[in-house]
């Protein structure tokens, strides 16, 4: 509507009289010279506020400012608003909107979400609402403005969090990034019984009190990113206990989860999924939203050491399908992966890279592990028998192979990717399979940056 010009735009508003509308408004960028008059977006919102059902602006804080001053108008049917700076990097340049926005009158808003911008945590516009997204840079904390009011801070405490959260009953979405409340004293539990997605991004202790602070159904998903933590500092196990609560909730009918993954880039990514991959050719991850997405920085070594384990020993994976780990900081002895097997024994398909195939290729020679194994993949391994690492791998693929056909639990599909092997070798492992999968033979390549994008997981939650 807006590229037709300013008296189109007026024309169309006026014709639309008292009907509902949605205005949806980009102004990140505006021609300095334009021919004709400029649309006011300060007096048309003025005018028209009142009917409109869904408004959603876009644009830095010079470009946004004349529609943001119009919001201080009563908005009576208004049900959606959405406020979005692109590519803002800045916490000091977010721009606070007053708490009295809309003059306390919006009573049908139950979709708010904000990104670069926000709304004191007093406002009466946190009630009822359905849909709650709110993002700010991932910086320190910074001012509301420049002379702030009390309880106009953009974090808030954790009791005026759960407080809002408590007026939201019906909340079934929650997305809440650098904006946690710092770990308080509180008792505190609320319920949010119809929440079925939620999306938390700040520290370790942040996201665990806002978990210890809400009741999810055991359906709801989960997106956890904490980029920067110590794991030495009681915090993973408090989130490992949380999550085993939570995928174990009893009296719920939710489908078992399906796929897991493990990788590591930037951060320490694990993945879990209700949904199946298809065994002719698996794309991990699975295109479905997840049901855990967790991320967490990889400062610390011990972080391999301790979450990765702990956590399949606290998800429920009987029912596990498909697991894959790229991740060549992973330290799984193989008694460790005998004691992964345990936990999931319906695993079929298996991928693994390079440095963790060294540790699980001895376990596999034993028929207890992974019993239900048909397909198994390798990815940035090295089949040479002068490697030192991983020259046993020459010899032992044949031989696992040849022990699980004899033991009438055969690997039936071999898939490669990245890895290095000589001809002899490829021709023994096709011999001992139903269907043998070359992908990308050549040299090995464990970069950082390649093994980053392997799960191809971002920081943002996909709705």
């Amino acid at each position: 509507m807006f590229d037709l010009g300013t008296e189109w735009v007026q024309e169309m508003l006026a014709r639309s009289k008292a009907a509902l509308i949605t205005y949806h408004r980009s102004l990140s960028f505006q021609p300095r010279i334009q021919r004709g008059k400029t649309l006011d977006d300060e007096l048309i919102l003025l005018e028209h506020l009142s009917h409109i059902r869904q408004l959603t602006l876009s644009g830095d804080a010079d470009f946004l400012a004349p529609a943001v001053r119009a919001l201080t108008t009563p908005a009576p049917n208004l049900e959606s608003l959405e406020l979005s700076w692109p590519g803002l990097r800045s916490r000091q340049s977010c721009v606070v909107l007053p708490s009295d926005v809309f003059s306390h009158q919006a009573p049908k808003l139950r979709h708010i979400a904000l990104v670069g911008y926000s709304i004191p945590w007093d406002s009466s516009v946190f009630r009822d609402l359905t849909h709650l997204d709110v993002r700010l840079p991932p910086l320190a904390p910074f001012p509301a403005a420049a002379a702030p009011q009390p309880g106009a801070l953009t974090i808030p405490s954790l009791d005026r969090l759960l407080s809002i959260l408590g007026a939201m009953p019906s909340l079934q979405i929650l997305t809440l990034e650098n904006c946690l409340p710092l770990p308080g004293l509180t008792n505190r539990v609320v319920p949010l019984q119809y929440l079925n997605k939620l999306s938390l991004e700040g520290s370790l202790p942040q996201t665990v009190a806002v978990l210890k602070g809400v009741s999810l159904p055991g359906s709801a998903s989960l997106s956890l990113r904490c980029p920067h933590h110590n794991p030495l500092d009681g915090s993973l196990d408090a989130l490992i206990s949380f999550l085993s609560t939570h995928f174990r909730a009893p009296g719920q009918s939710i489908p078992p989860i399906s796929t897991l993954t493990i990788g590591h880039g930037e951060c320490l990514t694990i993945g879990a999924w209700n949904t199946d991959v298809p065994l002719h050719r698996a794309e991990f991850p699975p295109s479905a939203t997840p049901r855990l997405l967790l991320n967490l920085g990889c400062r610390y070594h011990a972080l391999f050491e301790l979450l990765p384990l702990q956590l399949c020993k606290a998800l429920p994976l009987r029912n596990l399908r498909a697991f894959a780990t790229i991740c060549p900081l992973l330290p799984w002895t193989p008694a460790e992966w005998a004691e992964v097997s345990s936990l999931c024994p319906q695993v079929v398909h298996l991928l693994v890279d390079g440095p963790a195939v060294i540790a699980l290729a001895p376990t596999l020679m034993e028929n207890t592990t992974f019993p239900a194994l048909i397909a198994l993949a390798f990815k940035f391994v090295e089949f040479s028998p002068w490697n030192e690492d991983q020259g046993s791998l020459y010899n032992v693929m044949p031989t696992l192979l040849r022990k699980r056909r004899a033991a009438g639990i055969p690997v039936r599909r071999l898939e490669l990717e990245q890895c290095a092997a000589d001809s002899m070798l490829l021709y023994n492992l096709s011999q001992l399979v139903d269907d043998f999968i070359l992908d990308k033979i050549g040299e090995n390549d464990t970069d950082s940056e390649s093994l980053g994008s392997v799960f191809g997981f971002s920081s943002e939650w996909d709705e």
